[in-house]
């Protein structure tokens, strides 16, 4: 069957090391929370995060099968560490909006690997646990990561790699950074101690493993522990990412669909009658998405990339009305117009206090009468980006796009079915 369905369980493992924070850590916890500044949760009315598992062992490929067993990637202790502490994070900043919510106006998804799977469960308990318990833990959504066009850089487009590759081949100024001897000598080394492919996109996936594995503690491979290896493949990751989001049908492919998800998530949080937004109907998505997933959304609002997504790194989408939650118990509403966004990053999770910033939104036009980010501004200048689609121009067989529409159908119309069940 095609569709896979998780119900919420945590690997005995992560269970473990949850339960296992120690008193100082539980301490350092509280301490922190009390730092980061409150949502204005009085006007919110919708909030969606995105973000990147804890860090994690290395993945796929990444050591030859002839000097070490290729084994699963999985949590590390200090990824497990850093989804709890995230969890207290927005428990702390979010309140009331995520612990007033029922189950039905949840929704969680996750990539499908174990390290993901994981972040979702951990996270989820420490932010909802003492809302649910334990006997009824929300359900985590997730598709095999081949048809998963929304979180999943794995997801199956021949177009997308053609369209980075062959805008690679006609640009002098890349092509240049590109064949420098250094770059080739880090392509030739990844080569020759993985068995990962020798191209730019698997550069980016190596330095990702081998920064995780830094933050974790682990002991990085010799050949990248050497002569400033790491620091060389992380500027030629950023300089790669970078150059990426300059060609519009990458990026179209890349974060399309999860822009689409972000239009379709503001529009669920509007009723039914003519358009109109209830004040008090609160809606909250997690979403734990793949690096480039991220980097993607962040370009798309007009961050310039300056160093990679950290493990943990997250992007929280905040829709807020003009309208209180409070005055709109009296009957006032708003509408799509009059909704405004605010986006916030966590941009360093390796120490606490994690750090978070506003985002500046210069994609957006500011609507100048209240100096925030209208939703129906920033949508429509993300039209660009949204106007692919994916499972007609991705050059997939029409068949599997035919499947993977039912999938994603049938996974919303299951949990639809679940939450009603359990409600």
């Amino acid at each position: 069957m095609i569709i896979t369905l998780i119900i919420g369980q945590l690997s005995a493992e992560s269970n473990q090391n949850l339960m296992d924070l120690d008193d100082e850590d539980d301490q350092m916890l509280d301490q922190y929370a009390n730092m980061y500044k409150k949502a204005d949760t009085d006007t919110m009315v919708g909030l969606m995060m995105i973000l990147r598992p804890g860090a994690q062992t290395p993945g796929e490929n990444f050591y030859r099968k002839s000097s070490k067993q290729e084994q699963q990637p999985e949590l590390t202790k200090e990824g497990r560490k850093q989804m709890g502490r995230l969890g207290s994070m927005l428990k702390k900043r979010y309140g009331s909006y995520l612990k007033d919510q029922t189950r039905s106006q949840i929704n969680v998804r996750s990539v499908f690997d174990l390290p993901a799977l994981d972040s979702a469960n951990i996270l989820t308990d420490q932010i909802w646990h003492s809302t649910f318990g334990t006997a009824n833990r929300l359900v985590v959504k997730t598709l095999p990561n081949a048809i998963d066009s929304v979180l999943s850089d794995k997801s199956l487009c021949p177009n997308r790699d053609q369209s980075f590759f062959r805008n690679l081949n006609t640009n002098s100024t890349f092509q240049q950074f590109v064949n420098q001897p250094s770059i080739q000598n880090l392509l030739d080394t990844i080569t020759n101690n993985t068995g990962i492919d020798r191209n730019l996109n698997s550069l980016v996936d190596v330095t990702n493993s081998l920064l995780d594995m830094k933050a974790a503690g682990l002991p990085l491979p010799e050949w990248a522990n050497t002569n400033d290896t790491l620091d060389q493949l992380t500027k030629t990751a950023i300089e790669t990412i970078r150059y990426r989001q300059t060609i519009i049908d990458t990026v179209s492919f890349t974060v399309g669909p999860l822009l689409s998800g972000l239009r379709t998530y503001v529009q669920t949080i509007l009723s039914d009658q003519g358009g109109v937004v209830a004040a008090t109907k609160q809606a909250a998505s997690l979403l734990i998405a793949d690096q480039s997933k991220i980097t993607g959304l962040l370009g798309a609002l007009g961050e310039t990339v300056s160093e990679l997504v950290p493990p943990a790194g997250t992007v929280l989408a905040e829709v807020h009305s003009t309208v209180n939650r409070k005055d709109s118990q009296s009957g006032r509403q708003n509408d799509l117009s009059d909704l405004i966004m605010k986006v916030f990053y966590i941009d360093q999770t390796a120490q606490l206090p994690f750090n978070i910033r506003q985002l500046p939104l210069t994609s957006c036009l500011i609507d100048p009468s209240l100096g925030e980010c209208l939703v129906s501004n920033l949508l429509d200048t993300l039209k660009p980006l949204l106007n692919v689609d994916w499972l007609l121009q991705c050059g997939i067989d029409p068949l599997v796009t035919n499947l993977i529409q039912v999938a994603e159908d049938g996974l919303n119309e299951i949990f639809s079915g679940l939450t009603q069940e359990i409600n």
